[in-house]
Order: C-alpha cells, then structure tokens, then sequence
C-alpha cells in the first residue's frame, strides 16, 4: 500500500513538473513573440529583402534621372520611391504618374 501512495505521489508529480515546465516553454516563446514583434525585425527583414532584387539609389535626384533614362530606354512608364526599410531609393512601373507629369511639362514647355 505504501508503494502505490509513493508511486502516485511520483506519477502525480511528474505529471505537475510536465504542465510547469510545458507553460514556462509557452510563458517564453511568448515573449520571444513579443520581442520580435516589438522591434519588427524579422518583419523589416522580410521587407527589405524584396531590396536585394532591386537597384538602390543614393538620392531623389539620381533615382529621378535614371528614371527618365530608362523610360526613354524602354518606352515603359516608371516612378521612383523612398524606400522606408533601407533609406534608399528605388525605380517602380506602379502608379508612374509623377514622371510623366514631369515629362509632360518639360515637352510642353
């Protein structure tokens, strides 16, 4: 009888060191959770992967001649971005309106 009180005493405590131990993990990876999401890290990385395939442009100016240069080039319409994950400036074919508005000016005028 001994032996079976002892043996559920163990059972019940390894059972109770299972769900501390399962809600410590939890209690942690929440906060990693939290962490990230509080820096955004991972979400910015993310992001400014899609920069890699990109050209980077120093400054407004640069990206605003490279975009004339290349819609002359291409015959495509294109606009540039600051881009708020690496500083830089990128070329984009979306919502081109800013370029042919310059371009529209400067043949009429």
């Amino acid at each position: 009888m001994r032996n079976s009180a002892a043996f559920n005493r163990t059972k019940k405590w390894i059972k109770n060191e299972r769900v501390r131990r399962a809600r410590l993990i939890e209690e942690e990876r929440a906060r990693l959770r939290e962490e990230l999401s509080e820096s955004q890290c991972y979400e910015d990385w993310v992001r400014c992967r899609t920069c890699l395939n990109k050209h980077r442009y120093r400054n407004e100016q640069f990206a605003a001649s490279m975009c004339f240069i290349y819609m002359k080039q291409f015959k495509k319409p294109l606009d540039w971005y600051r881009c708020p994950y690496c500083g830089g400036w990128h070329l984009t074919s979306k919502k081109a309106t800013r370029a042919m508005h310059v371009l529209q000016a400067v043949q009429k005028g």
